[in-house]
């Protein structure tokens, strides 16, 4: 989970500023953060189950890796 880690953490922060957001400004300036730290996690996410598909074919283990949670 520690691939993860970094970016988890700025999206959580992003869903704090979306929630107190104060403003319709600050609102859609915390919503568009939100957005991009989404994206560079599911990029990330991506990368790593990739990672993990090759591995098990390369082992042929003939199984389907494990779902990484989102």
């Amino acid at each position: 989970m520690t691939w993860g880690f970094p970016l988890a953490q700025r999206v959580q922060t992003d869903v704090a500023a979306v929630v107190t957001a104060t403003t319709p400004a600050a609102a859609t300036r915390a919503s568009g953060q939100l957005r991009r730290d989404q994206e560079a996690l599911d990029a990330q996410r991506a990368r790593i189950d990739g990672l993990i598909g090759t591995a098990s074919t390369a082992l042929s283990a003939h199984v389907t890796a494990p779902p990484l949670p989102s």
